[in-house]
């Protein structure tokens, strides 16, 4: 078993995609759903018993810790935090 951050992104949607259509494991699948996730693009797989969603993000305790935790072994980080700082708009 594997864990994806940001997993409904442009990106990384097509990493988890891709290693579902490739692997007989397990992945579980954390994402906000902010402006990048979208859902829409993991139709495909969000009825099969290997792609396991949870809405949350990575530095929030409360959905991380709601996560199964058995034999997660690799951790895929996709995660970016906003990078947009107010000092920049000034």
């Amino acid at each position: 078993m594997i864990l994806v951050t940001s997993g409904a992104d442009f990106i990384s949607d097509n990493f988890v995609l891709d290693w579902l259509e490739g692997r007989d494991e397990t992945i579980v699948n954390l994402d906000t759903l902010t402006y990048a996730g979208n859902l829409e693009t993991l139709r495909s797989v969000m009825y099969d018993p290997r792609h396991i969603f949870a809405h949350g993000s990575i530095d929030n305790r409360a959905p991380v810790g709601r996560l199964p935790t058995e034999v997660i072994y690799k951790i895929n980080n996709y995660y970016a935090p906003p990078l947009i700082n107010s000092e920049f708009l000034q």
